[in-house]
């Protein structure tokens, strides 16, 4: 299996003070609390059966990680992510999976293999797209950690938003977020209504205010995004981290 040499330019990163990042323990404390409090409990009131793989940050590594099993879809105030990237980008100082660097796994030239659904997905991480590529093994029985994936979907969620200059991630997180600069991925006025809700650090108001993402943009490091308000708080400067509390706590629903 051979893998992408991964590089990051450090003339790339802008520095924590320009970033205008906090960067004490203190701070480090409430951000593993808020990505470590979370409902991931397989059903949630009125969730009308609508089920995904969702993701979680697993303390234990200091990674992020899909759930093993499906469970009701929720938002990320019920402290789950719809995608590895998002959950790294606030939890894991952005480290993504080394398996969206990997080559396709099992790649087959030959379009007579046995069985059926044997065309599947892998993360082209040049190109930073999810492609397709013929297989001679079962694209629903993929093994975990390989760059294979049975959908499109599920390819997005385990790698999209990465690429050979973020991949790694940066431990005091200046090269994972800003809070200078405008957000990224911002929805054109027509399609607002397909957008997700995201906040951004607005240095004229010296608020965290919320905007609407759509389509993610490529080669994207150190970016003014946040997944939840409470977040963008907490790097930006809004929160008292001398107390026990940080604004905006997640609702958890039974």
């Amino acid at each position: 299996m051979h893998r992408l040499i991964v590089l990051l330019a450090v003339s790339a990163c802008v520095t924590s003070i320009f970033a205008g990042l906090r960067s004490d323990e203190r701070t480090q404390e409430i951000r593993k609390t808020m990505c470590t409090t979370r409902n991931a409990s397989v059903y949630l009131d009125e969730c009308q059966e609508y089920f995904a793989t969702m993701c979680i940050y697993n303390e234990n590594t200091s990674t992020c990680e899909e759930l093993p099993e499906s469970i009701c879809i929720r938002g990320p105030e019920h402290g789950v992510f719809s995608s590895i990237f998002d959950c790294s980008h606030s939890c894991a100082n952005g480290t993504g999976p080394k398996y969206c660097t990997d080559e396709p796994y099992e790649p087959s030239d030959s379009d007579n293999c046995t069985g059926l659904n044997n065309r599947a997905w892998f993360y082209n991480m040049t190109a930073q797209e999810c492609q397709q590529h013929n297989t001679c093994n079962h694209r629903w029985q993929m093994p975990k950690g390989v760059n294979g994936f049975g959908h499109w979907y599920f390819c997005e969620e385990n790698c999209r938003g990465f690429h050979i200059g973020n991949i790694n991630g940066s431990e005091d997180r200046e090269c994972t977020v800003s809070c200078t600069g405008d957000p990224p991925a911002i929805c054109p006025e027509n399609r607002t209504s397909e957008g997700s809700t995201r906040y951004f650090y607005n240095e004229t108001s010296e608020k965290c205010e919320e905007y609407q993402a759509c389509d993610w943009e490529k080669d994207l490091q150190g970016i003014n995004y946040f997944i939840r308000k409470d977040f963008c708080e907490l790097e930006c400067g809004k929160t008292n981290t001398s107390s026990q509390e940080h604004s905006e706590e997640p609702v958890f629903s039974s």
